[in-house]
Order: C-alpha cells, then structure tokens, then sequence
C-alpha cells in the first residue's frame, strides 16, 4: 500500500471489490491506498487499513446509533462517531478533537468532514446503483495536512458504506415467506 499523504492533492476513488465480503479500495490509477473490508456479511464490524494504521469500526445502538473505531487488536476506542436521524453527526476523539460529519446535499450523494467553523476538509461524492457503488474522494487544502487523514478517509466510507449495506438488505430480502 502507497502512503497517502503525497498523494493527497489528486482525486481519489473509492471502488467496490466483487465478492462474498463487502471490500472497498480507496485508489488513485494503479495506486492502492487504503482497504476496508467488512468482516461479516451480516454484521456492521469492518476492517481498516492504509500504510499508516490498522483499523476496526463498529456500528452500535439502534435508537442512538454510533461507531465505535479502535486500533486493530485494541481494546479501547480512539474515536466514536455519534450519528442522528439523516446520517450527519460527529466525530470525537479520545483526546478531544471534533470533526462533523454532514450530508452536504439533500439527495445524500455528497457527504463531507469539516471543522467546527463549517471549514471542509474531505468530501465524498457518491455514484450507487443496486449493483455497486463507489465514490470520489476530494482532499481539501485544509484537510491535507491532517495527522488522521488516512483514518478519515476510510472512516468517512465506512459511514457511507454502512448506510448502503442496510439499504441493500433490505431491498434483497424476500417479501413472502415462501420465496
């Protein structure tokens, strides 16, 4: 895997992987930057990787859902992130850093992690269909010199990914008990 931060001014492109797992690949050309993989196909824990971290996200809580992210093989939470109803919410890190999270139009096809002055840092422009989905990523100026940049980019599919699961097993599963 390439690092991402000299690469961080170009266009990225998350791409779906066909198979029995949901695996996404954050690419640029031929480059490959960051992995996530779902573990199961009917949980909503996902594996995270780039050249500087490993990753587990966990989506927890039904009427006050939020993401638990965790180191690979850690016990503790770096970060939660809090969502409500239209999947906007917010990112707070052990050590009190704070990222929103915002649906940046009202068709959902375009999400974005900002400051707290509303500044945008990275933002996701969303292509689904029911038999894929991928996504440009844009890595704004003021998102460029992060130190959680690869963890932002990846959680921030995550997010978006997570919502296009549960609506894929919902419209694929049977309507009459006999089918």
């Amino acid at each position: 895997m390439e690092p991402l931060r000299p690469f961080a001014a170009r266009d990225l492109t998350w791409v779906h992987v066909r198979g029995w797992r949901a695996e996404n690949h954050l690419v640029a050309g031929r480059d490959l930057f960051a992995v996530l993989r779902r573990e199961t196909a009917f949980h909503t824990v996902a594996a995270a990787e780039a050249a500087d971290g490993r990753w587990t996200f966990r989506r927890v809580g039904f009427f006050h859902p939020r993401v638990s992210v965790r180191p690979a093989g850690a016990d503790m939470d770096i970060a939660i992130v809090e969502t409500g109803k239209m999947g906007s919410g917010m990112v707070r890190f052990s050590d009190g850093r704070r990222y929103p999270w915002v649906n940046a139009n009202s068709q959902g096809s375009e999400w974005a992690f900002t400051r707290q002055d509303g500044t945008v840092l990275l933002r996701f422009l969303v292509r689904a269909s029911l038999r894929k989905y991928e996504g440009v990523v844009q890595v704004e100026s003021a998102g460029r010199g992060l130190e959680e940049l690869s963890l932002l980019l990846i959680l921030g599919w995550y997010l978006i990914a997570i919502s296009l699961w549960s609506a894929r097993s919902t419209v694929t599963k049977p309507t009459h008990p006999t089918h």
